[in-house]
Protein backbone atom coordinates (compact mmCIF):
# COMPACT_ATOMS: atom_id res chain seq x y z
CA UNK A 1 0.00 0.00 0.00
CA UNK A 2 1.25 2.99 -1.04
CA UNK A 3 2.06 6.08 1.66
CA UNK A 4 -0.77 8.78 1.83
CA UNK A 5 0.20 12.37 3.05
CA UNK A 6 -1.20 13.00 6.77
CA UNK A 7 -2.53 8.95 7.84
CA UNK A 8 0.01 8.74 10.98
CA UNK A 9 2.99 6.90 11.32
CA UNK A 10 1.03 2.88 12.48
CA UNK A 11 -1.35 2.86 9.53
CA UNK A 12 1.52 4.01 6.99
CA UNK A 13 3.83 1.25 8.30
CA UNK A 14 1.03 -1.23 8.49
CA UNK A 15 -0.07 -0.32 5.17
CA UNK A 16 3.65 -0.57 3.96
CA UNK A 17 3.81 -4.31 5.16
CA UNK A 18 0.71 -5.13 3.14
CA UNK A 19 1.91 -4.32 0.23
CA UNK A 20 5.38 -5.76 0.49
CA UNK A 21 3.51 -9.06 1.61
CA UNK A 22 2.33 -8.47 -1.91
CA UNK A 23 -1.49 -8.15 -1.47
CA UNK A 24 -1.73 -5.31 -4.07
CA UNK A 25 1.08 -6.14 -6.37
CA UNK A 26 3.30 -8.50 -8.24
CA UNK A 27 4.88 -9.29 -4.99
CA UNK A 28 2.68 -12.13 -4.23
CA UNK A 29 2.25 -12.94 -7.72
CA UNK A 30 6.41 -13.74 -7.31
CA UNK A 31 6.27 -15.66 -4.03
CA UNK A 32 3.55 -17.54 -4.74
CA UNK A 33 4.99 -18.54 -8.38
CA UNK A 34 7.66 -19.74 -6.15
CA UNK A 35 5.63 -21.54 -3.89
CA UNK A 36 4.35 -23.33 -6.43
CA UNK A 37 7.53 -24.76 -7.74
CA UNK A 38 7.69 -26.67 -4.77
CA UNK A 39 5.39 -29.50 -6.79
CA UNK A 40 8.33 -29.62 -9.49
CA UNK A 41 10.91 -31.20 -6.85
CA UNK A 42 8.43 -33.53 -5.28
CA UNK A 43 9.72 -34.82 -1.70
CA UNK A 44 7.62 -37.99 -2.37
CA UNK A 45 4.83 -39.51 -4.26
CA UNK A 46 2.47 -37.87 -2.45
CA UNK A 47 3.12 -34.26 -4.12
CA UNK A 48 2.31 -33.45 -8.01
CA UNK A 49 2.04 -30.37 -10.13
CA UNK A 50 -1.30 -31.46 -11.14
CA UNK A 51 -2.42 -33.15 -8.05
CA UNK A 52 -2.00 -29.34 -7.01
CA UNK A 53 -4.07 -27.82 -9.53
CA UNK A 54 -6.63 -30.56 -9.01
CA UNK A 55 -6.63 -29.35 -5.25
CA UNK A 56 -7.29 -26.01 -5.84
CA UNK A 57 -10.16 -26.19 -8.41
CA UNK A 58 -13.06 -26.15 -6.19
CA UNK A 59 -11.91 -22.86 -4.17
CA UNK A 60 -12.74 -19.69 -4.79
CA UNK A 61 -12.22 -17.37 -1.55
CA UNK A 62 -9.88 -17.68 1.26
CA UNK A 63 -9.63 -16.74 5.25
CA UNK A 64 -6.88 -16.03 6.55
CA UNK A 65 -5.59 -15.23 10.08
CA UNK A 66 -2.02 -13.80 11.31
CA UNK A 67 -0.02 -10.56 12.21
CA UNK A 68 2.14 -8.08 10.14
CA UNK A 69 5.39 -7.00 11.62
CA UNK A 70 4.91 -9.49 14.81
CA UNK A 71 2.46 -7.39 16.39
CA UNK A 72 -0.39 -5.97 14.07
CA UNK A 73 -3.03 -9.17 13.86
CA UNK A 74 -5.10 -9.25 11.16
CA UNK A 75 -7.70 -11.04 9.39
CA UNK A 76 -8.38 -11.56 6.11
CA UNK A 77 -10.80 -12.88 3.39
CA UNK A 78 -10.76 -12.91 -0.70
CA UNK A 79 -12.50 -13.97 -2.81
CA UNK A 80 -11.27 -14.13 -6.41
CA UNK A 81 -12.92 -13.88 -10.04
CA UNK A 82 -14.72 -17.26 -11.64
CA UNK A 83 -11.52 -18.05 -13.60
CA UNK A 84 -9.34 -18.43 -10.22
CA UNK A 85 -6.90 -15.98 -11.84
CA UNK A 86 -7.34 -12.29 -9.92
CA UNK A 87 -9.05 -11.25 -6.61
CA UNK A 88 -12.29 -10.08 -6.65
CA UNK A 89 -12.90 -8.75 -3.88
CA UNK A 90 -10.80 -8.41 0.08
CA UNK A 91 -10.96 -7.14 3.43
CA UNK A 92 -8.38 -6.67 5.69
CA UNK A 93 -9.01 -6.21 9.41
CA UNK A 94 -5.66 -5.11 10.96
CA UNK A 95 -5.34 -4.63 14.96
CA UNK A 96 -8.37 -5.70 17.11
CA UNK A 97 -9.39 -2.17 18.70
CA UNK A 98 -10.35 0.25 15.96
CA UNK A 99 -8.94 -2.15 13.36
CA UNK A 100 -7.28 -0.44 10.11
CA UNK A 101 -9.68 -1.63 7.25
CA UNK A 102 -8.86 -2.29 3.87
CA UNK A 103 -11.63 -3.35 1.27
CA UNK A 104 -12.45 -3.76 -2.49
CA UNK A 105 -16.08 -3.42 -4.04
CA UNK A 106 -16.06 -2.20 -7.62
CA UNK A 107 -13.06 -1.07 -9.21
CA UNK A 108 -11.70 0.78 -5.77
CA UNK A 109 -9.85 0.47 -3.00
CA UNK A 110 -11.20 1.93 0.47
CA UNK A 111 -8.57 2.36 3.32
CA UNK A 112 -10.12 3.56 6.40
CA UNK A 113 -7.95 5.05 8.88
CA UNK A 114 -9.59 5.20 12.51
CA UNK A 115 -6.74 7.35 13.83
CA UNK A 116 -8.50 9.87 11.42
CA UNK A 117 -11.79 8.64 10.95
CA UNK A 118 -10.92 9.09 7.28
CA UNK A 119 -11.19 6.32 4.16
CA UNK A 120 -8.77 7.23 1.71
CA UNK A 121 -10.16 5.82 -1.74
CA UNK A 122 -8.31 4.25 -4.77
CA UNK A 123 -10.66 4.36 -7.73
CA UNK A 124 -8.74 0.75 -8.90
CA UNK A 125 -7.94 -2.30 -7.27
CA UNK A 126 -4.66 -1.78 -5.80
CA UNK A 127 -5.09 -4.26 -2.83
CA UNK A 128 -5.32 -8.22 -3.43
CA UNK A 129 -4.40 -11.87 -4.46
CA UNK A 130 -3.34 -11.33 -7.68
CA UNK A 131 -2.71 -13.92 -9.09
CA UNK A 132 -4.77 -15.85 -7.79
CA UNK A 133 -3.18 -18.46 -5.55
CA UNK A 134 -5.16 -21.16 -8.01
CA UNK A 135 -4.85 -23.98 -10.71
CA UNK A 136 -3.69 -20.47 -13.34
CA UNK A 137 -1.03 -19.92 -10.95
CA UNK A 138 0.26 -22.66 -10.34
CA UNK A 139 0.16 -24.43 -14.00
CA UNK A 140 2.22 -21.05 -14.78
CA UNK A 141 4.96 -21.98 -12.58
CA UNK A 142 7.56 -23.18 -14.34
CA UNK A 143 10.68 -21.56 -14.09
CA UNK A 144 10.73 -20.79 -10.65
CA UNK A 145 13.00 -22.66 -7.93
CA UNK A 146 13.39 -23.11 -4.21
CA UNK A 147 16.62 -23.47 -1.77
CA UNK A 148 14.93 -26.06 0.55
CA UNK A 149 12.37 -29.00 1.35
CA UNK A 150 11.56 -30.73 4.34
CA UNK A 151 8.48 -31.67 6.17
CA UNK A 152 7.36 -31.45 9.27
CA UNK A 153 4.95 -32.91 11.86
CA UNK A 154 1.86 -31.26 13.91
CA UNK A 155 -0.07 -32.87 16.01
CA UNK A 156 -2.49 -34.51 15.60
CA UNK A 157 -1.16 -36.36 13.28
CA UNK A 158 -0.82 -33.70 10.33
CA UNK A 159 2.14 -33.43 8.06
CA UNK A 160 3.72 -30.55 5.86
CA UNK A 161 6.17 -30.13 3.31
CA UNK A 162 8.24 -27.09 4.40
CA UNK A 163 10.02 -24.57 1.63
CA UNK A 164 12.02 -21.56 1.54
CA UNK A 165 13.27 -19.36 -0.77
CA UNK A 166 14.81 -16.45 -1.67
CA UNK A 167 13.91 -13.65 -4.61
CA UNK A 168 14.69 -10.10 -5.48
CA UNK A 169 11.69 -9.10 -7.38
CA UNK A 170 10.24 -5.86 -8.63
CA UNK A 171 9.53 -5.05 -4.71
CA UNK A 172 13.16 -5.65 -4.55
CA UNK A 173 14.60 -8.46 -2.10
CA UNK A 174 12.55 -10.90 -0.15
CA UNK A 175 12.92 -14.35 1.57
CA UNK A 176 10.04 -16.28 2.91
CA UNK A 177 8.91 -20.06 4.15
CA UNK A 178 6.07 -21.47 3.48
CA UNK A 179 4.45 -24.85 4.33
CA UNK A 180 1.89 -26.93 2.35
CA UNK A 181 -0.28 -29.61 3.73
CA UNK A 182 0.66 -33.08 2.36
CA UNK A 183 -3.10 -34.65 1.76
CA UNK A 184 -4.90 -31.66 0.93
CA UNK A 185 -1.96 -30.09 -1.27
CA UNK A 186 -2.72 -26.41 -0.14
CA UNK A 187 -0.73 -23.63 1.05
CA UNK A 188 -1.34 -23.72 5.49
CA UNK A 189 1.49 -20.99 6.58
CA UNK A 190 3.24 -18.16 5.32
CA UNK A 191 6.28 -16.31 6.79
CA UNK A 192 7.78 -13.90 4.19
CA UNK A 193 11.03 -11.44 5.61
CA UNK A 194 11.94 -8.03 2.98
CA UNK A 195 15.28 -9.29 2.87
CA UNK A 196 17.16 -12.14 1.56
CA UNK A 197 18.06 -14.21 4.56
CA UNK A 198 15.01 -14.10 6.37
CA UNK A 199 16.55 -11.65 9.40
CA UNK A 200 14.60 -10.09 11.95
CA UNK A 201 10.91 -10.24 12.19
CA UNK A 202 9.22 -11.46 8.94
CA UNK A 203 7.10 -8.47 7.45
CA UNK A 204 4.19 -11.24 7.83
CA UNK A 205 3.23 -14.62 9.40
CA UNK A 206 0.52 -16.43 9.34
CA UNK A 207 -0.51 -20.75 10.32
CA UNK A 208 -4.18 -20.32 9.76
CA UNK A 209 -4.69 -20.38 6.01
CA UNK A 210 -7.89 -22.19 5.02
CA UNK A 211 -9.41 -22.01 1.53
CA UNK A 212 -13.09 -22.12 1.17
CA UNK A 213 -15.43 -23.05 -2.04
CA UNK A 214 -16.99 -19.33 -1.94
CA UNK A 215 -17.86 -16.43 0.29
CA UNK A 216 -21.40 -14.23 0.55
CA UNK A 217 -21.46 -10.69 -0.39
CA UNK A 218 -21.56 -10.29 3.36
CA UNK A 219 -18.46 -11.85 4.34
CA UNK A 220 -17.11 -8.22 3.05
CA UNK A 221 -19.26 -6.02 4.39
CA UNK A 222 -17.75 -2.70 6.48
CA UNK A 223 -19.29 -1.06 9.37
CA UNK A 224 -17.77 2.34 9.98
CA UNK A 225 -18.56 4.74 12.78
CA UNK A 226 -20.62 7.70 11.96
CA UNK A 227 -19.13 10.80 11.27
CA UNK A 228 -16.39 8.84 8.62
CA UNK A 229 -15.03 11.50 5.86
CA UNK A 230 -13.95 10.22 2.44
CA UNK A 231 -10.61 11.33 0.58
CA UNK A 232 -8.82 10.55 -2.54
CA UNK A 233 -6.12 8.75 -1.83
CA UNK A 234 -2.96 10.72 -3.87
CA UNK A 235 -0.92 8.74 -6.34
CA UNK A 236 2.84 8.30 -5.91
CA UNK A 237 5.07 8.19 -8.16
CA UNK A 238 8.56 6.10 -6.74
CA UNK A 239 11.34 8.72 -6.03
CA UNK A 240 13.70 5.67 -6.97
CA UNK A 241 12.63 5.72 -10.19
CA UNK A 242 12.10 9.16 -11.60
CA UNK A 243 15.82 9.06 -13.30
CA UNK A 244 14.30 6.57 -15.44
CA UNK A 245 10.74 8.25 -16.34
CA UNK A 246 13.08 11.51 -16.91
CA UNK A 247 15.62 9.84 -19.37
CA UNK A 248 15.47 12.08 -22.85
CA UNK A 249 14.50 9.30 -24.88
CA UNK A 250 11.52 8.46 -22.58
CA UNK A 251 8.35 7.95 -23.85
CA UNK A 252 6.59 10.38 -26.54
CA UNK A 253 7.06 13.84 -27.38
CA UNK A 254 4.01 16.14 -26.78
CA UNK A 255 4.56 19.72 -28.22
CA UNK A 256 1.03 21.54 -28.28
CA UNK A 257 -1.06 18.73 -26.25
CA UNK A 258 -2.87 18.66 -23.09
CA UNK A 259 -2.59 16.58 -20.32
CA UNK A 260 -5.26 14.48 -20.79
CA UNK A 261 -4.58 14.35 -24.63
CA UNK A 262 -1.18 13.25 -24.03
CA UNK A 263 -1.91 10.48 -21.56
CA UNK A 264 -4.47 8.84 -23.91
CA UNK A 265 -1.74 8.88 -26.92
CA UNK A 266 0.72 7.77 -25.07
CA UNK A 267 -1.56 5.10 -23.38
CA UNK A 268 -2.48 4.01 -27.14
CA UNK A 269 1.09 3.85 -28.21
CA UNK A 270 1.46 1.33 -25.49
CA UNK A 271 -1.05 -1.01 -26.10
CA UNK A 272 -0.16 -0.98 -30.02
CA UNK A 273 3.01 -2.09 -28.53
CA UNK A 274 2.13 -4.90 -26.80
CA UNK A 275 -1.03 -6.17 -29.10
CA UNK A 276 1.74 -6.55 -31.78
CA UNK A 277 4.17 -8.69 -29.46
CA UNK A 278 3.44 -12.54 -28.82
CA UNK A 279 1.54 -13.01 -25.58
CA UNK A 280 0.30 -15.08 -23.30
CA UNK A 281 -2.98 -16.75 -22.69
CA UNK A 282 -3.95 -13.61 -20.83
CA UNK A 283 -2.79 -11.03 -23.43
CA UNK A 284 -4.89 -8.02 -24.40
CA UNK A 285 -5.79 -8.49 -28.52
CA UNK A 286 -7.80 -5.47 -29.06
CA UNK A 287 -8.40 -1.94 -27.25
CA UNK A 288 -12.05 -0.80 -27.32
CA UNK A 289 -11.41 3.02 -26.09
CA UNK A 290 -8.64 5.01 -24.04
CA UNK A 291 -10.13 7.63 -22.46
CA UNK A 292 -8.32 11.21 -22.13
CA UNK A 293 -5.95 11.18 -18.91
CA UNK A 294 -7.42 12.71 -15.77
CA UNK A 295 -4.77 14.74 -13.78
CA UNK A 296 -4.09 13.21 -10.46
CA UNK A 297 -1.27 15.27 -8.49
CA UNK A 298 2.33 16.14 -9.45
CA UNK A 299 5.75 14.38 -8.54
CA UNK A 300 8.89 16.54 -8.31
CA UNK A 301 8.79 15.95 -12.74
CA UNK A 302 5.42 17.73 -13.47
CA UNK A 303 1.82 16.07 -13.54
CA UNK A 304 0.77 13.06 -12.90
CA UNK A 305 -2.30 11.84 -14.52
CA UNK A 306 -4.67 8.27 -15.05
CA UNK A 307 -5.72 7.16 -18.25
CA UNK A 308 -8.67 4.58 -18.59
CA UNK A 309 -8.91 2.05 -21.00
CA UNK A 310 -11.45 -0.61 -22.21
CA UNK A 311 -9.89 -3.77 -23.37
CA UNK A 312 -10.19 -7.29 -24.93
CA UNK A 313 -8.22 -10.23 -23.62
CA UNK A 314 -7.81 -13.32 -25.15
CA UNK A 315 -10.00 -14.93 -22.52
CA UNK A 316 -12.87 -13.28 -24.25
CA UNK A 317 -12.99 -10.55 -21.08
CA UNK A 318 -13.73 -6.73 -21.44
CA UNK A 319 -11.61 -5.08 -19.00
CA UNK A 320 -10.70 -1.90 -17.55
CA UNK A 321 -7.19 -1.05 -16.98
CA UNK A 322 -5.64 2.83 -15.90
CA UNK A 323 -2.19 3.68 -16.54
CA UNK A 324 -0.37 5.97 -14.66
CA UNK A 325 1.33 8.71 -16.81
CA UNK A 326 4.04 11.09 -15.45
CA UNK A 327 4.54 14.51 -17.49
CA UNK A 328 7.11 15.97 -17.77
CA UNK A 329 6.87 19.72 -18.94
CA UNK A 330 10.13 21.36 -17.96
CA UNK A 331 12.71 22.02 -20.92
CA UNK A 332 12.16 22.78 -24.73
CA UNK A 333 9.65 19.78 -25.79
CA UNK A 334 7.15 18.49 -23.23
CA UNK A 335 6.47 14.46 -23.46
CA UNK A 336 4.87 12.31 -21.41
CA UNK A 337 6.21 8.61 -20.14
CA UNK A 338 3.96 5.45 -18.79
CA UNK A 339 4.88 4.96 -15.48
CA UNK A 340 2.97 1.93 -13.97
CA UNK A 341 -0.36 0.22 -14.02
CA UNK A 342 -2.72 1.78 -11.63
CA UNK A 343 -4.51 -1.12 -10.07
CA UNK A 344 -5.10 -4.67 -11.27
CA UNK A 345 -7.41 -5.39 -14.52
CA UNK A 346 -11.31 -4.91 -13.64
CA UNK A 347 -13.09 -7.35 -15.57
CA UNK A 348 -16.12 -5.39 -16.58
CA UNK A 349 -17.74 -8.55 -18.73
Amino acid sequence: MGRTAGIRPAFRRAGARVWRLGLGTAGLAVLLVAIAAVFLREPSRAWSMEASIEATRPFRALHLRGSFGGNADCELWARSWADRARSQRLLIRIGRRAPILIWTEGNATHYYDPGRRTVYTDDAHTAGFNPWPGPKLFAMAQAAGVRMIDTRWHLPGRRTVVVEWSLLGGLGPTSARAEFDRETKLLVALRPWDNMDQRGVPAFESDDITFLSDLPEDAFLVDLPPGVSYQPKPLEVRESLLGLLSLGDAGIQTPGTSIGEAGRRIVTEMWKTLIARDGDADAVVEVVAVEPGVGRGHSSLGPVSVVTSRVRRRDGGLYEEKIIVQHLLAGSIPRAVVYAPYGQPYRLE
